[in-house]
């Protein structure tokens, strides 16, 4: 679902004519998951924190629920 840059998961992203798709930011900095909000920025430092992971990205995905 590609609106305006826009994915329905609320991430900026383009895609290129291969297909590549490159996230540039988000246009809101929470997810609402069966009534919870979560932050992807505080889940992506906590998995930055972990010694074996160099970067991390939080990004939410439609559920049908």
């Amino acid at each position: 679902m590609w609106s305006g840059g826009r994915g329905c998961t609320g991430d900026l992203r383009s895609m290129d004519p291969d297909g590549i798709v490159r996230i540039h930011g988000r246009s809101r900095d929470v997810i609402i998951r069966g009534g919870e909000n979560i932050y992807p920025r505080e889940v992506e430092e906590v998995l930055s924190s972990h010694p074996s992971i160099a970067e991390a990205a939080v990004i939410g995905n439609p559920d049908e629920r």
